[in-house]
């Protein structure tokens, strides 16, 4: 694995490797808090309503006049299901490690249906889910009494240096006159206790240069940088970063509004790198469908149609970005449009155009081409420059120069219902009209995307499929002619039982030069994940071998949409992956390199029942924004360098919105990042088309190497932090 230099990564993440671990359980624990369930539970936060009684609070507290005790006691028909949580802090100046959460269950019984009784222990980012959970399911006629429930979380890092626990619990009745009461008693929270006041202060600092100081952390172990408001003080306040300690490396950091008068110092803890600016940014009401409420089902594609420099976005119409400090929806679209759109420069005037499409859950909009016009407004242009589409029901597509001519064409994905619908190319013939070009072969696309995979100069074109159909690789050979090689190349997908794939994305996941294909597969039990599937190079025909067995990923049944980018500018792509279920929570992924990836917990991650995501840096800061399940999440930034690459195709041999261009940055000792101007990627999203390459610790110039899409090369010599315009 490739060693990460330390640096604030202003990042929230689950805490791994090299802590101090207390005495094993139980020696050295302190009893932190003893819970109860007094004054009708007013210590606890409902977090699920009860969604079979009008009564938002179901469950009976104080039982018997007994303030540890709470739940159920009623002879009604209804569902009863309530779960709670509070948060528990470890005392000032301390941090907890070692946690163990005890109970008691008593008198627990029903009649003829099942009920449940649980709690859970989470970290304190997330209040909706709990890697330690307990819990006893019992059927009717079944009375159990006076049974300990014990979670221990000892040893785990995901528990050790925490400031606050999260508890929840949960309680569940059946129907058809249940008669439940789970009697809860002596809920207690056990931790090691490990103080902070003897932490290092650091007296001064060297300000010049991007220079940092010196520290000895503990390798693995996560810190954040406080300052105090002079010597002295006992006022501290959070730096905007985190450390991660390293066994004596020196830290470096961004000293921009740093005094060398101020004292600083190194805590336990971490940061959420992620802040949810929806809000903020105007964007409001940004999933609402009139007649549907919040669909989460919204595609997101990023692109600047104004070309004023900051990237907009469309989702469910166009959002215009006001210079990086908002959006706001601007009604520049005819009312023909579908919600859901991707971006190309079809007759290359030069303007960002859109083609756009429904999902088959809302009113049907099949397929409709939009013309921008100067950047003002969008003329719907369907009728007279699209051809009659061969499918009945909407599906994604990808925009490419799939033929070499110059200009862009679409590939459609066909969908289904009613029935298996045929995919096909659609042709631009340069004076904006589309021809269709049908596939004979029907099958239920879902996410269509794009890439040179094979180093020949033509773009190849990867539909994801669904309903455990094989996935299809169109491989071209640049003469409109294409043949189906998934299952030669082995990406179809995964043998027998397949999947549900929904959406896959093309990337260079192990900084080699060649564009690997990460697989995005919904999986019920016994169904293939997801696949990380590695590019061979020339050296293997440019087959693919399967890395998912290294990379960490753990099963959830319903994982949708992927994009990949690095959002924590180490110079690796990061993986976000989207799920569909409202109870499977969507995931990112840091590439940690050599095809090993590790989950970040954030409570601003939380994202379900979603298929959007997409990356862009809307503000124009250098680093990697996210929109997933209708929600902006903004970058707060980290210390390593980067460069954002704006190409610009001449209009004639190359579309000018450069799709299916490629960007190679060769930072040597056999590492060479390579990015592709995208026409599409998941389902139906596509990231900001100009590029973004985290350069680590590269402070100097680096060298971008265009291949464009006509085989034309060109070499720019860039410096670090900025954007680079290069017109072919």
């Amino acid at each position: 694995m490739k060693s990460k230099k330390s640096v604030i990564r202003n990042l929230r993440e689950v805490l791994a490797g090299g802590f101090i671990m207390a005495s094993a359980w139980p020696a050295g624990a302190v009893l932190i808090e003893a819970l109860d369930f007094t004054g009708g539970g007013s210590a606890w936060t409902i977090q699920v309503p009860d969604p079979g009684t009008p009564n938002p609070y179901p469950a009976t507290f104080e039982l018997d006049g007994d303030p540890t005790k709470y739940g159920y006691e009623n002879n009604t028909t209804d569902l009863g299901y309530v779960q709670m949580y509070q948060v528990v802090s470890a005392p000032p100046g301390s941090t907890m490690s070692n946690i163990r959460l005890d109970g008691n269950v008593s008198g627990f019984s029903s009649w003829n249906m099942v009920g449940r009784f649980g709690f859970g222990i989470s970290p304190d980012f997330c209040t909706a889910c709990a890697p330690y959970w307990t819990g006893i399911d019992h059927a009717g006629g079944v009375t159990q009494t006076d049974l300990p429930l014990t979670l221990d979380a000892s040893g785990d890092p995901l528990f050790t240096g925490v400031t606050n626990v999260v508890i929840l619990t949960e309680v569940w009745k059946g129907l058809n006159g249940v008669y439940q009461r789970p009697d809860v008693s002596d809920l207690r929270l056990y931790a090691d206790l490990v103080s902070t006041s003897d932490l290092p202060v650091i007296s001064s600092v060297t300000v010049n240069d991007l220079e940092g100081f010196a520290f000895t952390g503990e390798v693995g172990r996560l810190y954040t940088l406080q300052f105090s408001e002079g010597p002295g003080t006992t006022n501290w306040m959070d730096f905007d970063g985190m450390i991660r300690g390293t066994g004596g490396e020196s830290l470096a950091f961004d000293p921009a509004g740093v005094s060398p008068q101020r004292e600083y110092r190194i805590v336990p803890g971490d940061y959420e790198i992620f802040e949810d600016v929806t809000e903020a940014t105007g964007l409001h009401g940004l999933g609402n469908v009139a007649g549907w409420g919040e669909y989460p089902g919204f595609a997101c594609g990023w692109g600047d149609y104004n070309k004023d420099g900051y990237v907009d976005f469309y989702c469910g119409g166009i959002w215009q970005n006001n210079g990086g400090a908002g959006f706001t929806k601007v009604p520049v679209v005819p009312a023909s449009a579908g919600l859901n759109g991707i971006w190309g420069d079809y007759d290359n005037d030069g303007f960002l155009d859109l083609y756009t499409w429904n999902k088959a859950v809302l009113p049907v909009v099949i397929g409709r081409l939009l013309h921008n016009v100067n950047g003002t407004h969008f003329v719907d242009v369907s009728g007279a420059s699209l051809p009659v589409l061969p499918m009945n029901s909407p599906a994604p597509g990808c925009w490419g120069d799939f033929d070499s001519d110059g200009d862009l064409d679409l590939y459609l994905g066909g969908g289904e219902s009613p029935g298996y619908q045929p995919d096909a190319f659609l042709w631009n013939n340069g004076s904006g009209v589309f021809t269709a070009d049908t596939k004979a072969t029907a099958r239920p696309a879902r996410g269509v995307t794009a890439a040179d995979f094979d180093q020949d100069n033509d773009l190849d074109v990867y539909v994801s499929n669904y309903r455990l159909e094989p996935n299809i690789l169109w491989r071209n050979d640049g003469t409109q002619s294409f043949s189906d090689q998934a299952a030669t190349y082995q990406v179809s997908g995964g043998v027998f039982p397949a999947a549900h794939t929904i959406g896959s994305s093309w990337a260079d996941m192990d900084n080699d030069g060649l564009f690997d294909l990460f697989v995005g597969n919904f999986s019920h039990p016994g169904q293939q994940p997801a696949k990380f599937l590695k590019n061979l190079g020339p050296g293997g025909s440019y087959h693919f071998q399967d890395m998912s067995a290294t990379a960490g990923l753990a099963w959830r049944e319903s994982f949708a949409s992927p994009a990949l980018g690095d959002f924590d500018g180490d110079t690796d792509l990061d993986l976000f992956f989207t799920s569909v279920y409202s109870g499977d929570e969507s995931v990112l992924m840091r590439n940690e390199g050599n095809w090993v990836f590790t989950e970040i917990s954030s409570e601003n991650l939380l994202v379900f029942a979603n298929t959007q995501c997409a990356w862009a840096d809307y503000d124009n800061d250098g680093d990697l924004d996210l929109l997933s399940g209708n929600r902006l999440l903004r970058n707060r930034g980290n210390a390593y360098h980067w460069v954002r690459v704006h190409l610009v195709g001449n209009g004639t041999t190359v579309n000018t919105a450069a799709i299916g261009a490629k960007v190679l940055i060769d930072l040597g000792g056999g590492v060479k990042l390579i990015r592709q101007v995208e026409g599409a990627t998941g389902e139906g999203n596509q990231n900001e088309q100009t590029l973004h390459f985290g350069l680590g610790t590269q402070a100097g110039n680096v060298n971008l190497n265009i291949t464009w899409p006509d085989g034309s090369t060109q070499v720019v010599n860039a410096a670090v932090d900025q954007l680079v315009t290069v017109a072919q």
